[in-house]
């Protein structure tokens, strides 16, 4: 099978998977917001922010490291496999220990027994990722796809059953430890892989060459990603971290998921062709079209029914989320474009990522610092008014790494931009002049929804029309004719 079509099967089952798994994860957790309270969410948005970061440490980027490499071996395998396991077992204790601290900085006493019990995901978790770095550099999609909704859906129905019997945020904390218990064992299976009793010196240096570049961009990328909930979370509570976390959660979404969903197949299909940049450069617009054609109706659309989504789906209870998702669609949008990772690591150079990830946390530490003395608004547009250092930095960057003229990006993003924007604005006039489609709320939604996706599909019809006279409406639509873009190459990788 060519790589083209790897990577087509791969996507069409991550795609399906996605829609699955997202589609769960939105009605889970419309369950749960109304059997929980707000400060429940925002316990374990900090619970989280803590074992993930943790368990950055535990791995050392040697996941990472596994799918970019040219030349594998068993011992590689087998030595990141037994780092992982036992960095979980050892960093988990240390986080037991370290509990207390953490607690205190957040002023949040109820963090204690939390974080002890979470940090059990940390060994779990490490039995599986060598086994998944090994699917990647397969491209086996379609066991990851179908491994991730499972785990999702189990731990889903977990986290119901104990908020139905009354456990509070326990409930979430159990969401937890199924999914990686469930996630863990399916990879392993699916890989048809098992570690032997070895571990090489000179592997793990090999790896760690990559990987050490890696970890950096992976601490400090976490930092970057959860300063605004720290700083919430710790001046302004729990409660209003549940509210943040909501929002956040919802307008990104799209975004992450479905440039997550590409970026997770680009960067080792774009790692085997690392040495032929003209066509590394054609499959990077491809994915660019790719993800702006399913993310930007999605992320303008909910932002513009963002009054009547939160309402109808979570209650009342959360409208104070309302205005966050309004203003964090500018986030959303850069968000659903960020696929540069991909490319700066497909092509060896884990060292830029790094950089502007330091930048980045530092703009958005002082944003917030400032932002959070006008609350949860004040710290949202703290993010907006720092997103252009955040994420347009990183893109130039990347394509001088790839000699490819930003202009060349911009062309493949414009038409699902303009599309998504006339139907935003649309729909949300009709919502903010209080034109009900329906009498009743879940019926309005949904009639919205589907009136957004006409217009945003005949929009996107009328273009293909005019300007897919030479390439075909699907190859337009799809970014086909990208390949055809002329490239000026401004710069080599490294």
């Amino acid at each position: 099978m060519s790589l083209g079509r790897k990577v087509t099967h791969a996507v069409s089952w991550l795609a399906v998977a996605q829609v699955a798994q997202r589609a769960t994860t939105l009605v889970v957790t419309a369950i749960l917001a109304r059997r929980l309270l707000p400060e429940d969410f925002g316990l374990i948005a900090l619970t989280l922010l803590s074992v993930n970061f943790i368990s950055y440490f535990q791995d050392m980027g040697l996941s990472a490291a596994l799918v970019q490499r040219k030349e594998l071996e068993d011992s590689h395998l087998d030595t990141a496999f037994w780092v992982n396991v036992g960095g979980g077992l050892i960093f988990g204790l240390l986080g037991v220990a370290l509990s207390p601290l953490i607690s205190a900085i957040f002023r949040e006493p109820r963090l204690v027994l939390l974080l002890a019990v979470a940090m059990i995901t940390l060994p779990i978790n490490g039995l599986g990722w060598a086994s998944h770095s090994l699917l990647q550099r397969r491209l086996s999609f379609k066991p990851i796809a179908i491994i991730e909704w499972v785990s999702v859906f189990f731990s889903g129905v977990t986290a119901i059953t104990l908020a139905l019997l009354g456990v509070g945020v326990w409930a979430l904390v159990a969401q937890s430890i199924v999914a990686s218990a469930v996630t863990s064992t399916g990879r392993l299976i699916a890989a048809k892989w098992f570690p032997g009793f070895s571990f090489s010196k000179v592997h793990f240096r090999e790896l760690f060459t990559f990987s050490s570049g890696a970890l950096g961009y992976f601490l400090v990328n976490h930092g970057m990603r959860n300063i605004d909930k720290a700083i919430i979370g710790g001046v302004l509570g729990t409660t209003a971290l549940g509210f943040y976390s909501i929002a956040y959660n919802l307008i990104l979404m799209p975004g992450m998921t479905i440039c997550s969903l590409v970026g997770r197949v680009m960067f080792p299909a774009l790692s085997s062709v690392q040495s032929d940049l003209a066509r590394f450069r054609r499959a990077y617009l491809r994915m660019a079209r790719t993800v702006a054609f399913a993310t930007f109706p999605l992320i303008i659309g909910l932002a513009a029914t963002a009054k009547i989504f939160i309402t109808t789906i979570y209650s009342n209870r959360w409208a104070a989320s309302v205005p966050l998702v309004q203003i964090l669609v500018v986030i959303g949008f850069f968000e659903a474009i960020a696929i540069w990772g991909a490319a700066a690591w497909a092509l060896g150079n884990t060292r830029m990522s790094l950089i502007c990830a330091i930048i980045s946390l530092v703009v958005m530490t002082i944003a917030f610092s400032v932002g959070v003395r006008w609350g949860l608004t004040g710290v949202a547009w703290a993010y907006v008014i720092a997103s252009p250092i955040i994420f347009l930095l990183p893109h130039v960057w990347t394509n001088r790494l790839m000699g490819l003229r930003f202009g060349s990006f911009l062309e493949a993003i414009a038409p699902p931009l303009c599309a998504a924007g006339l139907m935003g604005t649309a729909v949300w006039l009709l919502i903010s002049d209080g034109v009900r489609l329906f009498a009743s709320n879940w019926a309005n939604l949904i009639g919205y929804i589907g009136l957004g996706a006409v217009i945003y599909a005949f929009a996107m019809l009328m273009m293909a029309i005019v300007y897919s006279r030479q390439h075909g409406m699907l190859a337009w639509l799809v970014g086909r004719h990208l390949s055809e873009m002329e490239v000026q190459p401004q710069g080599a990788h490294s």
